[in-house]
C-alpha cells in the first residue's frame, strides 16, 4: 500500500554529507545545491528502489508525492523556475523507474515478467500499441443488414 507520506531512504555516505552541507547553505542564504552526476544517480537509484518496494508501476500522482517528499527532506534539491520546484525530479524519477524495471526484467524479476512480451504466448505477443482502436462513433456500431436479397450468412462469405 502506498504510504501517506513517502519515506525518503538514506543515501550513500558521501551523498548524505553533500546533502547536509547543501541543506545548511540553503537555509542560510537560499543557494541551491549543484549535483554531480554520481550524486544524482545515487539519489535516483535509492529512491527508485524504495518506490519499487511499494509499486512496480507508480502513477503520475505517486511520482509527484515522491518528488515533493524529496524536496521537503532536502530543500537544497529544489529547482527554481519549475512547477512547484520538483517537476524536474518527478520526470527524472519516471525515467529512472522505467530503466530500473528494464534492469529487473533482465535479471528475471517474476513481478515484471508477467507484463513482458517475451513471456506471453506467441499468438498474444504483439504490442498493444499496434492495435487499431475504434473511433468515437465506432465503439459498438453494428451496421444494419441491407434490405436486398442478402442475409447475414451471405455477407460474411
Amino acid at each position: 500500500m502506498w504510504p501517506r507520506e513517502f519515506p525518503i531512504p538514506k543515501f550513500s555516505y558521501d551523498t548524505e554529507i553533500q546533502l547536509e552541507k547543501g541543506n545548511t547553505v540553503f537555509r542560510s542564504n537560499m543557494t541551491r545545491l549543484t549535483l554531480c552526476s554520481k550524486t544524482k544517480s545515487d539519489i535516483l537509484e535509492k529512491v527508485a528502489e524504495e518506490i519499487f518496494k511499494y509499486k512496480a508501476y507508480p502513477t503520475d500522482a505517486d511520482f509527484s508525492d515522491v518528488a515533493e517528499a524529496l524536496i521537503r527532506k532536502h530543500p537544497c534539491l529544489s529547482e527554481p523556475g519549475s512547477y512547484n520546484d520538483c517537476y524536474g525530479w518527478k520526470q527524472r524519477l519516471k525515467t529512472k523507474m522505467g530503466n530500473y524495471r528494464t534492469q529487473l526484467k533482465g535479471i528475471g524479476c517474476s513481478k515484471l515478467l508477467v507484463n513482458s512480451l517475451k513471456s506471453k504466448a506467441p499468438e498474444d505477443a504483439s504490442p498493444a500499441k499496434k492495435v487499431k482502436r475504434p473511433r468515437r462513433g465506432e465503439a459498438n456500431h453494428i451496421p444494419e443488414i441491407p434490405t436486398s436479397s442478402e442475409d447475414s450468412h451471405s455477407l460474411i462469405g
